[in-house]
């Protein structure tokens, strides 16, 4: 326990005190260190995108028409943002645009082979990854959610 003592915003029973009724404030606080566990376990430096790039490749694998328009509303950039990331992993080779057939001015987004290979192995190592915390603690999604957060803040 020494080891969070820097650590002085975060309050002791988010992190340490399993199975306890949890105020609203320590709710956020242990979702949110979660989440940051969650997003930067896997490696996608190994795949050579960004957080930004995975989550484009993600939409685009996950949504049934991964419009532009709707992966820039979900992803809340700009145009300007989201064009330099699609060419990179359009001249990568890892997705692609075409018209959407009962519109042809909207641009569908879609993976290429490549593409979907990245993302699988990024899901696969995701999924994997959430099933063994799972299993290890009873399908308990609080449990899950502290035992992230403290894997979070150790490595910190």
């Amino acid at each position: 326990m020494a080891s969070f003592t820097n650590i002085g915003y975060i309050s002791y029973k988010i992190v340490f005190q399993r199975g306890i009724k949890m105020d609203k404030r320590s709710e956020l606080a242990l979702f949110y260190l979660a989440y940051q566990e969650f997003s930067q376990k896997i490696n996608i430096i190994q795949y050579d995108i960004n957080k930004n790039q995975h989550r484009i490749l993600f939409l685009t694998d996950y949504l049934d028409v991964p419009t532009i328009k709707s992966v820039l509303a979900i992803m809340r950039i700009s145009k300007q943002a989201f064009n330099k990331l699609y060419r990179n992993l359009h001249e990568r080779k890892l997705i692609d645009t075409r018209a959407l057939e009962e519109d042809k001015r909207v641009k569908v987004l879609i993976l290429t082979d490549l593409g979907k290979q990245v993302i699988t192995k990024i899901n696969q190592e995701q999924a994997s990854n959430l099933e063994v915390l799972l299993h290890k603690n009873n399908n308990n999604w609080q449990k899950v959610l502290s035992e992230m957060a403290n894997n979070y803040l150790r490595d910190i």
